[in-house]
């Protein structure tokens, strides 16, 4: 019996896969994570498939595979704005071989160091999960494999944000942990002093305004407040708050008010700028 696979314009599983592959390069990047997040759905290979080479515009484009998200409960820390230094976690992108050698190093800084003893995730967790890995990887499960990996990876990070955090701004210390320090690009920490309002504008819609201020260095957020124009003087209105530095003020009364505005950093909160006459329309 004739396979019936073998006739003029058939295309094979891979072939297809292949073409499709081609136009990885002309996508922007938020389609490209959703076309290697479904491609494996989208064609019944192996997952060895999304490491072959496509053919774009003359050169050769490697596409990487996208692990899953971690599942982890693990509670996640936030990066302190004190910190002078952050945790390279470049290594993470590097290769599973090079991931593990890295995580050695790591592992061989943190374990009995005084300087960070309560890491949010414990040799003991993290080999727990290597285990997981390894079975997964022998029974030639992938998927789990790969969920096992990124929950490492998350494990991985978490810890270097701690060692950030816990270093006390000490490049030594930072280093005993087997992590690799950048320095922040960030501006400094500094203590606000008073906004200085520029000019306001009315935007299109009516009670609506919106702020220049001068830029303050080692800004988060702005807090807008507003007082009518009364005798006697009257309390001061909460208007918004948010970290532009063009603040809009919303639904504001059609009459004469004054328009204070401050500044709030890491280390504390600067005081309210004089204010500023105005009359929204």
């Amino acid at each position: 019996m004739k396979n019936l696979n073998i006739r003029k314009g058939f295309e094979s599983p891979a072939v297809k896969a292949i073409k499709e592959i081609e136009s990885y390069s002309d996508l922007s990047k938020s389609r490209r994570d959703i076309f290697e997040r479904e491609f494996n759905e989208r064609h019944d290979l192996s997952p060895k498939v999304l490491l072959c080479f496509a053919v774009v515009n003359g050169g050769k484009k490697r596409i990487n595979k996208v692990l899953p998200e971690h599942n982890l409960t693990l509670k996640a820390l936030l990066v302190s704005p004190l910190n002078d230094f952050v945790a390279n976690i470049g290594f993470t992108y590097k290769g599973r071989p090079g991931y593990f050698t890295k995580m050695s190093t790591i592992w061989a800084g943190l374990l009995d160091n005084t300087s960070f003893p309560t890491p949010p995730v414990t040799n003991v967790e993290w080999t727990d999960e290597k285990t997981l890995y390894d079975a997964a990887k022998l029974a030639k499960n992938t998927l789990a494999a790969d969920q096992h990996f990124a929950n490492m990876i998350y494990m991985s990070k978490q810890n270097g944000v701690y060692v950030a955090n816990s270093c006390g701004n000490n490049l030594i210390v930072f280093n005993s942990s087997g992590y690799t320090a950048n320095k922040t690009t960030k501006t400094p920490p500094q203590f606000m002093g008073k906004v200085k309002i520029l000019g306001a504008k009315d935007t299109k819609k009516s009670g609506e305004v919106k702020m220049e201020i001068e830029e303050m260095p080692g800004d988060q957020t702005y807090e807008v407040m507003y007082q009518l124009v009364l005798v006697p003087v009257p309390p001061m209105i909460f208007s918004c708050s948010g970290p532009k530095k063009r603040p809009t003020l919303k639904a504001l009364p059609l009459v004469a008010i004054l328009i204070f505005i401050r500044a709030v950093g890491p280390l504390d909160t600067g005081d309210w700028s004089i204010g500023y006459p105005y009359t929204p329309r």
